[in-house]
């Protein structure tokens, strides 16, 4: 923390309009500004995401407001042409925003696309002039290729139906008992056969044949004995249970490998892709050992 705040003062003491001009980016209606919708520019933008060897730089085009997060804007990296978004459909952009790119078709590449919060003050200029030919020789930025491409993606018709699909979930299933805990009321005769069950140890709970009025409290019993006590399942409950597990993994492995996508694809610090990468290691190893 110290060495930020001395770096913060060393930078406005050497440059201190830069450091007031970031200072104002704090106000999101001021990052909105460099990144209109309405009157579109190439915008530099600062980001660790663009990797060191780029200089963590990338000059970039607004496409569309994020259709599900006001604090999102989409935006399409200049280095590439965006003049193929043209013949795409939202399940060709879904697939190559959301799948790694070791996981892709030969031949295919994952598009440039990533999303800006305007909530987390970025550093974004809509003035390519605050770049300088010299620094984008430095970090091998063609800017004749990244003007053609601004103009290409200023001839692109309205997109932003697109980007509904491609961001739109899944219609969700019926509720499941775990998410309709507060669902309903227990009627009085459950909540006796629930409050005598909490006496009962393990292998007594193993041997309980309770009817419940609500068929929900039999399931949920079933999951609590499966969760907190395995070693009680006879062979057919742990067959049960695997199933279910199974099931409900591969229900949501879509809308998972799609949010863990979409948050790779934003700003991160090396921390937070340390931890996303953690939690795609234990979801992969979760469904290795359910296989």
């Amino acid at each position: 923390m110290r060495a930020t705040i001395a770096l913060a003062r060393l930078i406005r003491q050497r440059q201190p309009k830069l450091f007031d001009y970031y200072l104002t980016l704090r106000k999101k209606d001021a990052v909105k500004v460099q990144l209109s919708l309405h009157d579109p520019k190439p915008v530099l933008h600062v980001s660790g995401m663009y990797g060191v060897e780029r200089g963590n730089l990338a000059v970039v085009w607004p496409l569309a407001a994020h259709p599900t997060n006001a604090n999102e804007v989409i935006v399409w990296d200049l280095a590439h042409d965006p003049a193929e978004l043209r013949g795409l459909s939202a399940d060709d952009i879904r697939q190559r925003m959301f799948t790694r790119a070791d996981e892709l078709p030969e031949g295919v590449a994952r598009l440039p696309v990533k999303t800006i919060h305007i909530n987390k003050s970025p550093f974004v200029v809509a003035n390519l002039k605050a770049l300088g030919d010299d620094n984008a020789a430095r970090w091998g930025m063609d800017l004749a290729a990244i003007h053609r491409h601004a103009e290409a993606a200023r001839a692109l018709p309205d997109l932003s139906a697109l980007w509904r699909r491609v961001y739109q979930r899944e219609a969700g299933e019926p509720q499941d008992v775990d998410q309709n805990l507060y669902g309903g009321f227990v009627s009085n005769n459950d909540r006796k056969a629930l409050q005598k069950m909490r006496r009962l140890s393990a292998a007594q709970l193993a041997g309980e044949m309770a009817l419940f009025e609500d068929p929900q409290l039999a399931e949920l019993l079933f999951r609590y004995r499966a969760r907190n006590f395995p070693d009680t399942l006879s062979g057919d409950e742990q067959k049960r249970w695997k199933a279910w597990c199974q099931a409900r993994l591969a229900q949501s492995w879509p809308a998972f490998q799609q949010e863990l996508a979409e948050l790779r694809a934003g700003e991160l610090t090396d921390g937070q892709r340390n931890l996303l990468q953690q939690v795609a290691d234990y979801a992969a190893s979760l469904q290795a050992s359910l296989a």
